[in-house]
């Protein structure tokens, strides 16, 4: 079911008016011991393998600014889970988000059991409805994980058919695997009055500015064997003598560089590291993934009443079920493939700085490319860039939203953040080269407003080329049919101007 329509049946079935409606009414029957919110949403949503509620979640609800929610595919918590191998243990989530990653845990070993921590109190039900649903056993932990601050804490327990929520007062985080995919590169605050803090005694303290490192090692404090995390590419190569740390310790098993566009709302490339605390690792396995994923297309209504008939597209890189098993297979194996993989000792990692970048390590096919000067590229995608902004169109937000323009509106949002980005590389400024921002649609707060300028003081927009025709036969036909109204006027007054009835004074 496509996902507008879904997000209506659910609405309609709970008798919700939106989401934070349906949350409620959703942990009131958890709490309450009622199994008939699983009696209406099962029909709707009868596929365990498939987290339905972090669609409409991410969709509708998800904050990408403050907290950096993002949700991740199922592929990569399929992946994730494979890297943890088949045995049974605790399985402890950090940033648990609605339960995906847990959920692709489950799907691999039914008997496991979680220990999920959130940090977003308006997710909580939908993660406790997920885990109970699918009669999962374990714990659920409202609180802040790096900060160590707990607000409630649930007990799920296994039934005939769904799991039994209950609220405790204790929870202790002890488990065999972590699986996380925590919030990229935000600020955090270590707790206040803690001289010795357990987590960070050994491998260090993370910086106040980016708490990647942070939930890393956190994890790590609560687990005995592996812990795997989809995190920015920034960790493997910005300066960090944790990460040294963690080298000479023997704890990185594997290091796999991610496709772009995988995720649905950020384009921060990304990569997961394998952590194994079982064994002393002496080698590190790089995989690098970059070019080797499958495109799914998915499709999307449009915002509100005026565009839900016209249906978006929009292509996504996955993971297939075969591309994970490579992946797991050449991990275990140690194997080296040629541009694809490659097991490297620890000690030559330290020599190189302790870079995890997987291109340091494997070894690329030579090739003699032949391709236009990379100024001449750079020219002609500033001449696209050019064009756009010829015409320059001004919109409410409101409007924007109701006529389907926001995805172009973001587009452009991200799309000049990765130029900024680009323009200070030094890479493109030895070049001499500068990327134009684009600059063709600006939203604004003013009630109703519309309005398109020429920007271009010298050349006119094709756009404009295009619409001034349409705009011509759009005044011939209205003044035609303006005319007909006029003559429909005169013919009509004219008996009452005859006769006197009507006066022209």
């Amino acid at each position: 079911m496509e996902l507008k329509e879904l997000y209506k049946s659910i609405l309609t079935s709970f008798d919700a008016e939106d989401v934070a409606d349906f949350s409620k009414i959703v942990f009131d029957c958890l709490m309450s011991g009622k199994i008939e919110a699983f009696e209406k949403y099962l029909p709707l949503c009868p596929d365990f393998e498939t987290d339905y509620l972090q669609k409409i979640w991410q969709f509708y609800e998800a904050d990408r600014n403050e907290k950096k929610q993002d949700y991740t595919p199922a592929c990569l918590g399929e992946l994730l889970s494979a890297l943890l191998g088949d045995a049974e243990g605790i399985i402890y989530d950090c940033c648990a988000g609605s339960g995906a990653l847990t959920i692709q845990r489950w799907l691999n070993n039914k008997n496991s059991k979680f220990i999920c921590e959130e940090l977003d109190e308006r997710v909580i039900p939908f993660l406790l409805f997920n885990l109970a649903v699918r009669n999962i056993e374990g714990f659920v932990i409202h609180g802040n994980a790096l900060e160590q601050k707990r607000f409630k804490l649930f007990e799920l327990q296994k039934g005939e058919k769904y799991s039994s929520i209950k609220e405790i007062d204790r929870c202790e985080i002890s488990a065999y695997f972590g699986i996380s995919n925590p919030p990229y590169n935000i600020s955090w605050t270590p707790p206040e009055g803690i001289l010795f803090d357990e987590r960070f005694s050994e491998l260090g303290m993370p910086p106040k500015n980016n708490a990647n490192y942070a939930f890393i090692l956190h994890v790590l404090s609560k687990i005995k064997n592996k812990a795997a995390f989809i995190l920015p590419i920034g960790v493997l190569n910005e300066k960090s003598g944790i990460r040294k740390t963690l080298l000479e310790k023997g704890l990185i098993s594997a290091v796999i560089l991610l496709p772009d566009r995988m995720f649905e709302s950020t384009s921060i490339g990304t990569c997961i590291i394998l952590f194994d605390k079982s064994i002393k690792n002496e080698y590190v396995t790089f995989v690098d993934c970059r070019n080797f994923y499958a495109t799914e297309i998915r499709e999307q209504r449009g915002e509100d009443d005026v565009h839900y008939q016209r249906v978006y597209q929009k292509e996504i890189n996955v993971l297939t079920k075969e591309h994970i098993k490579k992946i797991v297979f050449v991990i275990a194996g140690k194997n080296k493939e040629l541009e694809f993989c490659i097991s490297v000792p620890v000690l030559q990692i330290l020599e190189n700085d302790s870079d995890l970048t997987p291109g340091k390590y494997i070894q690329m096919v030579e090739r003699k490319e032949l391709h236009r000067p990379y100024k001449e590229i750079a020219n002609d995608i500033n001449r696209c860039r050019k064009d756009k902004n010829k015409l320059k169109l001004t919109i409410n937000e409101t409007l924007a939203r109701n006529l389907g323009l926001m995805d172009i509106a973001e587009d452009v949002k991200n799309g000049n953040k990765l130029t900024d980005e680009m323009n200070n590389q030094i890479i493109y400024k030895n070049m001499g080269i500068e990327f134009e921002k684009e600059q063709y649609l600006t939203l604004t707060k003013n009630k109703s407003e519309i309005k398109l300028e020429q920007m271009d003081k010298e050349e006119l927009s094709h756009l404009l080329v295009m619409l001034l025709p349409q705009f011509q036969q759009h005044i011939y036909y209205l003044n035609n049919r303006e005319n007909e109204y006029l003559a429909e006027l005169r013919d009509a007054m004219l008996p009452g101007l005859m006769d006197g009835s009507l006066s022209i004074n």
